[in-house]
């Protein structure tokens, strides 16, 4: 309901409010008119200075101390003050989940006032039932005192009994027309409820709708962005973020949701409250009104000649009050059909709530599962490159170990053949190696050990040259980070795993994560 209705309604709450006011006011001026005719000769007529009119015609209570309150009265004040808690609190409410942020209180807190007058006006009346409960107690008190007067005050006394009755009689016209009114009120009242319901019921399900479509269309990007970006570092670690809030998110969503349904029953169940205090109130009025018609009846019998007009009129106040019973039965019987049915949206929107976030919890899962899937096969594959790294290290401290070996050898032999070249003259081993025959096979052992040493003095410098162009703080560096990245998305895992158990414990859905090696 936007605001121009709810002032619209406000402003029609206050008019009736206003007008039932009159009308109570007027009968209290009749009856107190006629206490003060009646006991003029007596002169003790009844002060009624404390219950003049405000300006906005409202009825001042500045003495109400000094008035004895009905237990009705009494009731309806305190659940008077209970319904101005419960506009204040349903004003902070507004306030918290309007759109803009600003909502203006204006409405709600002039719903407050008109509810909190209607329930004045009631207890006001009330205040008079139990004002005419004494007059008629003076009455019979009055009648005692005419049976012993002579013919003529006791006609005049009847004469004045019937105009009373007849004022009697426009005073509970007017009664029966102020309650109806007030009936009409509260129905209008429970009517904005029933449909500021139906709008929250339509802005819930509506809420739930959209959040399931943006759930389905993030997971579907997620899996495109998945598929495009699977070896990616950062994006990996990103979406993993994304859906860790999107998880997050979907878990604050259900409880708000069942938070909001759980308040809405108990406005329902606050609002079939106090429908049956207004039954119950009405029932008590229109019992007073039965026992005012009973003495009513009693008084007219002590007059003969004025049956037939007494009679006609409380025939007719009898109809008067059939039709407002028939009237608030049949208001009652409507309310509690259309409570019925809206306890019934409630349910199966409960219901359909309660499936929705079974869905998206599945889904959820489905995904978390996937991403499991995901980080376990990301983690064998840092495994599989940690082990290549270790092999690669391992190749190096061997090569290492084998150029420190072909040097030791390549330094044994050079020295056997420097300690030849010291030992000998060059010319005449020359002269020997061509005189003798055996020299050549000396010669030909020289050379050899001359090209393996020139063999092996190139393979050590190219095993040098590869040791150097390995970076053996990049490749230690390297070791750490991917060493760090195994257990941080070891860690991502486990969380996931563990919020994968908590939802298929709340799900009834059995799930036990795969044993890591």
């Amino acid at each position: 309901m936007d605001d121009d209705g709810a002032e619209r309604a406000m402003t029609h709450a206050r008019s009736s409010t206003r007008e039932a006011s009159v009308g109570l006011e007027r009968a209290r001026e009749a009856i107190w008119k006629m206490l003060n005719d009646g006991d003029s000769d007596s002169g003790s007529a009844f002060d009624d200075s404390f219950l003049d009119d405000d300006d906005d015609g409202s009825v001042a209570v500045t003495a109400r101390a000094s008035v004895p309150l009905t237990p009705v009265g009494a009731s309806i004040d305190a659940r008077a003050k209970e319904l101005e808690a419960r506009g204040l609190a349903l004003a902070r409410r507004l306030e918290l989940t309007s759109p803009s942020g600003t909502p203006d209180r204006a409405p709600t807190r002039e719903g407050g006032l008109g509810t909190e007058a209607l329930e004045r006006a009631i207890a006001e009346r009330d205040l008079e039932i139990f004002r005419r409960d004494e007059e008629l107690r003076a009455l019979r008190e009055r009648v005692g005192a005419l049976r012993s007067a002579d013919e003529e005050r006791e006609a005049d006394a009847s004469r004045a009994q019937m105009e009373d009755a007849e004022r009697r009689a426009r005073e509970a016209q007017a009664g029966a027309r102020a309650m109806r009114e007030a009936l009409r009120d509260v129905e209008t009242k429970h009517a904005r409820e029933r449909a500021r319901l139906l709008d929250e019921l339509r802005d819930v399900r509506a809420a739930a709708s959209a959040y399931a479509m943006e759930l389905k269309s993030l997971t579907s990007e997620r899996a495109r962005a998945n598929a495009n970006s699977s070896f990616v570092d950062a994006s990996t670690q990103r979406e993993l973020e994304a859906t860790r809030k999107r998880a997050d998110v979907a878990e604050a969503f259900a409880t708000n949701l069942e938070r909001m349904l759980q308040e809405k029953s108990e406005e329902l169940f606050e609002t079939t409250q106090e429908r049956d205090d207004l039954r119950r109130r009405l029932k008590a009025t229109s019992d007073t009104i039965d026992s005012l018609e009973r003495e009513w009846l009693e008084v007219s019998r002590q007059n003969a000649s004025a049956q037939s007009a007494l009679k006609e009129e409380n025939e007719e106040l009898h109809r008067v009050i059939d039709d407002l019973k028939s009237a608030e039965k049949r208001g009652f019987a409507e309310a509690e059909a259309e409570n019925e049915a809206l306890r019934a949206r409630l349910h199966a929107q409960n219901s359909g709530s309660r499936s929705i976030d079974r869905n998206l919890a599945r889904e959820s899962i489905a995904s978390l599962r996937s991403n499991v899937r995901e980080l376990k096969e990301d983690i064998d594959r840092k495994d599989a490159e940690l082990g290549e790294l270790r092999g690669v290290i391992e190749r190096k401290s061997i090569v290492e170990a084998i150029n420190a070996e072909k040097d030791a050898v390549i330094t044994a032999l050079q020295a056997q053949i420097n300690a030849r070249a010291a030992t000998e003259n060059t010319q005449t081993v020359g002269k020997r190696i061509i005189s003798d025959a055996s020299s050549d096979a000396e010669l030909d052992a020289f050379k050899e050990l001359q090209s393996v040493a020139e063999a092996l003095r190139r393979e050590n410098d190219a095993l040098r040259t590869e040791i150097e162009d390995i970076d053996a703080d990049g490749v230690f560096a390297e070791c750490l980070t991917l060493s760090r990245r195994v257990r941080a998305q070891d860690s991502l895992l486990t969380s996931y795993e563990e919020r994968l158990i908590r939802y298929t414990e709340q799900l009834g859905i059995p799930f036990s994560p795969e044993r890591r090696p």
